[in-house]
């Protein structure tokens, strides 16, 4: 408690005339070496709180600091590491071998690779006349050759899907002397060019379009050979020549349909059929002879005939 040194000199006044002025006077002098020690405990009680004062407020300041330093610290560090110090970021290893760039140059399609046996029409162009660019001559006396259904039905298949044979099979590729054909059946022949010599000088084909010709003989020598080896229902027969010559007697046109690998795409038809819009097929006219229908109208050796009026025969899908 403190006791200021005016109320210590009224209470000397007080007691000065009483019995005990010694008393009192020690009393006095008592009160007021404690109002001293009163004072000097009060300021040392500044100070120390003064004191603690400060430290509180050096403590946050001291924090902040720290903080600071470790921020820094942890800023760069992750400059140094860079992607790898962030979450979610994969960085791909550095080679132990550099890689050289390599420009990657845009894919373009390569022309067909020119093949003598072939005319130039590809990806599935028409002919461009299938009236006079092929066909089967009159017959005459005693000839003992008939073309007609080869004729008709190579037509059909030129006109359903292509003229050139890479378009009427599935795949012809050249291997060895010759080619490896892959009919739309998935049956398979190899054709030597030796082969197809034969059949362009003995198949008899007429027409004003070399290409067209060339592409016909080609087809024919790719059924000649599936029927060589006994796959149009025929038993095998001793060479290609012995084939070619039976199948130049004549042929119905079923079985021509087939041999060209086209089961899948043959359909019986009657006439109203083959005079629908779009249809191509072929009909038969007699003992293995058979002749197109195209754009409604029969091909008539070389031009465009009339409509058929009667017997049914196939469509190509």
């Amino acid at each position: 408690m403190y006791i200021s040194s005016s109320v210590a000199n009224q209470c000397e006044r007080s007691c000065a005339g009483g019995e005990r002025a010694g008393d009192y006077e020690r009393l006095s002098t008592s009160l007021k070496k404690g109002a001293s020690a009163a004072v000097v405990g009060q300021g040392n009680a500044r100070q120390e709180y003064k004191s603690a004062r400060q430290d509180q407020e050096e403590v946050p300041n001291a924090l902040t600091v720290l903080f600071n330093m470790l921020t820094d610290a942890i800023a760069k560090l992750m400059q140094l590491l860079g992607d790898e110090a962030t979450p979610g970021v994969i960085k791909p290893d550095t080679p132990s071998v550099a890689v050289q760039e390599k420009t990657i140059l845009p894919v373009t399609p390569k022309p067909r690779e020119a093949l003598v046996d072939f005319s130039s029409r590809q990806n599935g162009e028409k002919p461009s006349n299938i009236w006079s660019g092929l066909y089967e001559q009159k017959q005459v006396f005693a000839q003992d050759y008939n073309v007609s259904t080869h004729v008709a039905t190579i037509k059909v298949a030129m006109m359903r899907f292509g003229q050139s044979p890479m378009d009427v099979f599935r795949s012809v590729t050249p291997s060895g002397d010759g080619y490896d054909v892959t009919m739309r059946d998935d049956f398979k022949v190899h054709l030597s060019r030796g082969e197809l010599k034969q059949v362009a000088s003995s198949s008899n084909f007429s027409g004003d379009d070399q290409g067209m010709l060339k592409d016909a003989n080609f087809i024919l020598a790719a059924f000649i050979k599936r029927k060589k080896e006994g796959n149009v229902g025929n038993p095998p027969y001793a060479s290609f020549d012995v084939a070619l010559q039976e199948s130049l007697k004549g042929e119905f046109h079923k079985r021509m349909l087939e041999g060209l690998g086209l089961v899948g795409h043959m359909r019986q038809a009657l006439t109203g059929h083959l005079l629908e819009k779009g249809a191509i097929g072929l009909i038969d006219l007699s003992y293995r002879r058979s002749v197109a229908v195209i754009e409604g109208a029969m091909d008539q050796h070389g031009r465009k005939g009339e409509a058929p009026t009667r017997s049914h025969g196939y469509v190509l899908v």
